[in-house]
């Protein structure tokens, strides 16, 4: 069952909350959003655009199984990992979305789980692996960057390509 959407102007107006900051991000037709890149890591450290307040910020969109679709703020820094199991060591470099303000709820719940977190100019981000906060939301959500998921992907799939046309 399809969720509560954000009206196309609100989402708008949320990705671009001032006059005065340039606005790269077009309301995708029948709101399908296409990507075709995958953000650097330089770009994921690096503020595009400003808040409210004029605060330099890196807004990213998410759609996921239990909040449906939000925005939330890019934290630029990245964090190394490492997850013991019985198979040994799995490494991974991750990043961290904060929700939209004080006001507008937590970017991801329980069961968002795997969502892609995308950039505003049609860019994978990364791959949503948890969080972290009180019980019912995350003030905190964690997400795998997809620059560096992207080279394990090519080095056991060497002829993967994240983009693909599907005809109409």
């Amino acid at each position: 069952i399809p969720g509560p959407e954000i009206d196309s102007g609100a989402f708008m107006s949320k990705m671009y909350p001032r006059d005065d900051a340039q606005s790269e991000f077009d309301y995708p037709v029948h709101r399908l959003f296409k990507l075709t890149k995958i953000m650097t890591a330089a770009q994921v450290k690096a503020p595009n655009n400003l808040d409210i307040n004029g605060d330099p910020v890196r807004y990213v969109i998410k759609r996921g199984h239990t909040t449906f679709t939000t925005i939330g703020r890019l934290s630029g820094f990245e964090s190394h990992t490492r997850h013991y199991g019985l198979l040994g060591t799995f490494d991974s470099i991750e990043t961290v979305v904060f929700p939209y303000d004080n006001h507008s709820g937590p970017f991801s719940k329980g069961g968002d789980s795997g969502a892609l977190i995308v950039g505003p100019e049609g860019e994978f981000v990364a791959l949503l692996t948890g969080g972290t906060g009180p019980t019912d939301s995350s003030d905190i959500t964690y997400g795998t960057l997809m620059v560096w998921l992207w080279e394990i992907i090519k080095a056991e799939f060497p002829g993967a390509d994240p983009y693909f046309e599907i005809a109409e």
